[in-house]
């Protein structure tokens, strides 16, 4: 594939916008979020599901398409005309301009369309069956009646203190300090490992039962299980990735903070996930299987990945985050006018840098496509010829072509030029000596030529 041919690939509106948008967007909150203290952790993650939406919605716009036209123009001289004497010397040219239109595989369309795919059974399969695969694969063991009791209690107790049916309890044999939430509804489930169980203190476990309870309250199945969606359709853009994990991180944030509200002593979660994140660094790496397999299947695992796509946030963001809740911003005219200036800027930088891009791409789009206007060209006769069956012909100087006349191949219709639009397969412009130059469009994928003489 030629280079022209990759660009025109990258090109197409349904990859192009999907993606660039999804950047341009995705910087966009990140600043807002970064310098406006005034918005809640539940705002946040919020925000962060608009650059994975945008996607879709240029997709519904743009539909994906398996192939794509492009339109090639090509212009050649092919006879030359001495109309005028030895003392006015007048020349004219008779060109010929092929239009003809070239099918493609739109490799681009085709990575849309198994986004859109894979986003929409991996939604279908999590609501259908997530908490039952979870279970398999993650070999979660419930918890009978007798076992753990002060446990079982003490969930039972903070779900009837939210309004919420006591979630399933499980254990997984596992040596990693963990804790996560699986399904939704009747069917979730607070799953917690035996090395989780065996480094806290019953206190520091209630804190972390209370975290994931918060999950459930939350509903964070529903906001994994989007954001995994729409990460799949974008799945070839990296930053769909970046953004899905920051939106997670705000989601353990906001779990924090809700736990807290139940806590007698706040700084009890603080102990634990210290104690957590310490002992992690001297277990063994997890597995691959096991990472990615907890990221897709748990609503909230406390395992703490060190890296851009870390699930949770760093530990000294969730500790400082914890400890100022007693004290947390009020709302003054001086926030809210700050909050009301940066929103304004952001908005208006992202439509500038919108217009800007759609501009981009339509002028880069017709200058690959080998789009050229021929504007040293002032001939007597143009022949317009090539596969333009059923391709409708209008002009923009319809007034001005009063003289010029259109005829088809064998030269018996003849049709006037400002009288469009019309429908040849293959037709002949005879033009006077009065016309300058002309340009005319006709319905093909956004394409148009000039044709012209002296």
């Amino acid at each position: 594939m030629s280079f022209e041919g990759v660009v025109i690939q990258l090109l197409q509106p349904y990859f192009f916008y999907s993606a660039v948008f999804l950047i341009a967007s995705f910087v966009c909150i990140k600043i807002f979020t970064r310098f406006c203290s005034v918005i809640s952790e539940k705002t946040k993650s919020l925000l962060y599901l608009v650059p994975l939406i945008i996607p879709l919605v240029v997709m519904f716009v743009f539909l994906p398409s398996t192939t794509f036209q492009t339109s090639v123009v090509d212009v050649k001289t092919i006879a030359s005309i001495n109309m005028g004497g030895p003392i006015s010397p007048l020349a004219a040219s008779v060109i010929l301009v092929t239009v003809s239109h070239i099918t493609t595989l739109s490799i681009t369309g085709i990575l849309c369309l198994i986004g859109l795919a894979m986003g929409a059974v991996f939604a279908l399969t999590m609501v259908i069956a997530d908490d039952r695969i979870a279970r398999r694969i993650l070999r979660v063991i419930p918890l009978s009646a007798d076992e753990q009791p002060w446990l079982q209690a003490a969930i039972a107790e903070s779900s009837k203190k939210i309004g919420l049916t006591c979630p399933k309890i499980g254990i997984v044999e596992d040596l990693r300090p963990n804790a996560f939430t699986i399904g939704y509804g009747h069917r979730a489930a607070i799953v917690f490992s035996i090395g989780l169980l065996n480094l806290l203190d019953k206190e520091e476990i209630t804190a972390v039962a209370l975290h994931e309870l918060a999950h459930v309250k939350h509903r964070d199945f529903f906001f994994k299980t989007l954001t995994s969606a729409l990460t799949a359709i974008s799945f070839f853009n990296p930053i769909a990735f970046i953004t899905a994990s920051t939106a997670q991180r705000q989601r353990e944030m906001f779990a924090d903070e809700g736990a807290i509200t139940l806590l007698d002593r706040p700084s009890a979660l603080s102990s634990a996930l210290t104690k957590i994140c310490n002992s992690i660094k001297t277990l063994p790496e997890t597995s691959m299987f096991t990472m990615a397999s907890t990221s897709l299947l748990v609503t909230s695992s406390i395992l703490y990945r060190s890296d851009i796509l870390a699930m949770h946030p760093r530990l000294d963001k969730r500790l400082g985050n914890i400890s100022k809740q007693k004290t947390r911003i009020r709302l003054n005219n001086k926030t809210i006018i700050h909050a009301i200036l940066l929103s304004v800027i952001l908005i208006t930088s992202f439509a500038v840098t919108s217009y800007t891009i759609v501009e981009l791409q339509q002028s880069c789009y017709a200058s690959n496509q080998g789009l050229k206007e021929p504007v040293d060209y002032k001939p007597l006769e143009v022949i317009i010829s090539g596969k333009i069956s059923n391709t409708m012909v209008t002009s923009q100087d319809s007034p001005v072509l009063a003289n010029a006349q259109v005829r088809n191949e064998n030269m018996s219709l003849h049709q006037n030029v400002n009288r469009p639009p019309f429908e040849l397969n293959t037709f002949y412009l005879q033009s006077s000596p009065e016309i300058s130059c002309h340009k005319y469009h006709y319905a093909g994928p956004g394409s148009s030529f000039v044709v012209g003489s002296f």
